[in-house]
């Protein structure tokens, strides 16, 4: 998602991520991928069971994740370390005001990513 920040911004949107670890390592995780979008932690993951979010281990460490973890590697990207819980998986929301949920996203394990095209779609 990140790399389509200007386009959601030019959407008069903000991209907000919200991890699971501490605030030192949003701090390091922040200037190690250079975002220039607020970052929050949730370290509680009180945030993660409002949204109704997953947390499995087969989702993190399954047979399903196995080739995309593997092709993530070979593009460059790479775990920096164990940070929060690891078996906790994310989403993706498009909010609007007045807490008005467009978009949706509940990841089943830690490759399924909703298409950007589609989350640029809800912010139009």
């Amino acid at each position: 998602m990140r790399e389509h920040t200007d386009e959601i911004h030019k959407a008069g949107a903000e991209l907000i991520i919200v991890g699971n670890g501490s605030p030192q390592f949003a701090a390091n995780f922040k200037k190690r991928l250079q975002l220039n979008t607020p970052l929050y932690v949730d370290p509680n993951m009180e945030a993660y069971r409002a949204a109704g979010l997953k947390r499995t281990k087969l989702g993190t460490i399954g047979p399903r994740v196995w080739i995309p973890a593997l092709l993530a590697l070979v593009r460059g990207h790479h775990q920096a370390g164990k940070e929060g819980d690891p078996y906790q998986q994310g989403g993706v929301f498009v909010i609007f005001p007045g807490d008005r949920i467009i978009y949706s996203h509940i990841s089943k394990r830690a490759s399924d990513r909703p298409k950007v095209s589609d989350i640029l779609k809800a912010l139009k």
